[in-house]
């Protein structure tokens, strides 16, 4: 069949080199539509990574920050969230006007932006067991 949506096609394809079932529902609740839905498995999944670069990709920069905070014990997840709003309002020539962001350091130096890309680009790999999780099924 003709396909029109070729982003669709290669997104489907990243769909299923993915390993997990999780990863896979997550990702084509995304594609449908369903942010929501798709944000929720991956929270209940331990993909916390995922379901903040979802966030951004989105620019849900406060739901970004809110499970950045919720989730991150060493302020790893906080700082990823400040420098790509950081980035983003110095390309679009913004200033800071939310108010969560305000509160966060203006002095932050921030690492080299491959750092940041390449743990977004890893999000998959980055599982995070919370304990709502239940035990493993047979």
């Amino acid at each position: 069949a003709a396909v029109n949506r070729v982003d669709k096609v290669l997104y489907i394809q990243k769909i299923q080199k993915l390993k997990d079932k999780e990863s896979k529902n997550a990702e084509i609740a995304l594609i449908c539509g369903n942010i929501r839905e798709a944000e929720n498995i991956l929270l209940q999944s331990g993909f916390i990574l995922r379901a903040i670069s979802l966030n951004l990709e989105l620019f849900r920069w406060e739901r970004a920050l809110e499970l950045a905070l919720k989730y991150d014990k060493n302020n790893n997840f906080v700082e990823l969230v400040h420098a790509f709003r950081h980035r983003y309002l110095e390309r679009v020539g913004k200033k800071e006007t939310v108010p969560a962001f305000r509160q966060l350091s203006n002095d932050t130096e921030f690492s080299e932006w491959s750092v940041y890309q390449e743990r977004l680009d890893t999000a998959y790999e980055h599982r995070v067991v919370t304990q709502s999780k239940s035990t493993s099924k047979k």
